[in-house]
């Protein structure tokens, strides 16, 4: 019993240290994330099913797979997080090595060393 709390807590942790990813499409605002958001989400509304959630309601639940589908029919995919923007003072472009990616990203090296990674070799 004990080594199945402590495998729960392990568990539970990794998963507050996962990385989040978000849907990225190269050249697309913020506008046309939602406008192809909505459309899959309404898609994935109308393919899925529903859940008794007591006292004679059900709720609609979303095909999950249908929107993941259609977002990637739209040309988005999954990646992690942007990093942030700083626009004080000059600014200098890096190589850098992000924690759980294998590629180096270009960036300013503030924005590099506040997201957790480390300057590979400067520009």
């Amino acid at each position: 019993m004990r080594g199945l709390a402590l495998v729960v807590a392990v568990l539970i942790l990794a998963a507050g240290c996962a990385e989040q990813l978000y849907w990225k499409k190269a050249g697309a605002t913020e506008a046309d994330f939602q406008r192809d958001s909505y459309e899959c989400k309404k898609d994935a509304y109308a393919t899925g099913g529903a859940v008794y959630v007591g006292y004679g309601v059900t709720q609609r639940t979303p095909n999950s797979g249908m929107y993941s589908q259609c977002m990637v029919a739209h040309g988005y995919h999954l990646g992690p997080a942007p990093l942030p923007v700083v626009t004080s003072g000059p600014v200098t472009l890096v190589y850098c090595q992000l924690p759980n990616l294998t590629d180096e990203v270009t960036t300013n090296e503030s924005a590099c060393l506040s997201s957790g990674g480390r300057v590979t070799r400067r520009n």
